[in-house]
């Protein structure tokens, strides 16, 4: 019997936390209940399974083989597949590949000059997502599932990211007919919330889809990290809502 997800965790205490806010402002002030919130949606986002069926093993109900996908966590052992599981950049899974060749430096000494070129970028910003779950009208499994559709992360260079947090960076009309284009099935069900951030900076808002869409029509090209092949769009949707994160050791 497959056990419970790290997502279905971070879910489950969503919907306590949030059932009960006020009294969770109360004894922990507003600030400590932010922070809460905001760490169990970048962790949702950034945990993952290794192995084949990513949750072949369990302790206290939850899967224990798993890997936070932040740098302090990468090294030797698992180089050769953390990041693979993730779509990336062309030119990020080029760094990346280059990384994992054999070098005359340390592993630490490029690790840091990795970390220096490449961001882990949640492609819907937490603050974003924060927000949403404040705005639910009613407390449910369902609707905060909803909220945290799309919280994944990709894998970008640091340049590349400036297209996101830059100054003066913004959603334009050519993003929105982007997604009218390319995602027309979609659209009406979007349009409303992306029409919402039009002439706004993507540094913490936008719904992951529509950044994306920002990120590629500034020539950033999307392969997936295991082989580097090349993601169709049509696939950009079932990455980000498949939350099963798991890895898969190559």
């Amino acid at each position: 019997m497959r056990c419970k997800t790290y997502q279905q965790w971070c879910i489950d205490t969503l919907v306590r936390i949030l059932g009960e806010r006020e009294n969770y402002r109360i004894t922990h002030g507003d600030q400590g209940y932010k922070y809460v919130l905001k760490a169990i949606i970048s962790h949702y986002a950034s945990m993952y399974y290794v192995g084949k069926d990513g949750a072949s093993k369990r302790r206290n109900g939850l899967c224990r083989n798993h890997l936070n996908l932040w740098w302090d966590h990468l090294n030797k052992k698992n180089a050769h597949y953390f990041f693979t599981s993730l779509i990336m950049s062309k030119e990020a899974h080029k760094t990346y590949n280059k990384f994992l060749r054999p070098a005359e430096k340390s592993f630490s000494e490029r690790k840091c000059e990795l970390k220096c070129k490449l961001h882990i970028e949640h492609i819907t910003p937490t603050e974003y997502i924060y927000d949403k779950l404040g705005n639910l009208e009613k407390i449910s499994e369902p609707a905060v599932k909803s909220a945290l559709e799309q919280n994944r992360i990709i894998l970008i260079k640091k340049d590349e990211a400036a297209y996101l947090d830059g100054k003066g960076c913004v959603f334009d009309d050519a993003d929105l007919q982007f997604l009218q284009a390319h995602f027309p099935k979609l659209w009406p069900q979007y349009q409303q919330e992306a029409n919402q951030v039009i002439g706004k900076s993507p540094k913490s808002i936008g719904f992951g889809l529509l950044r994306m869409a920002r990120l590629y029509n500034s020539g950033v090209h999307f392969v997936y990290g295991r082989k580097g092949a090349d993601v169709d769009m049509s696939e950009w949707m079932n990455y980000l809502t498949d939350h099963d994160n798991v890895i898969k050791e190559t």
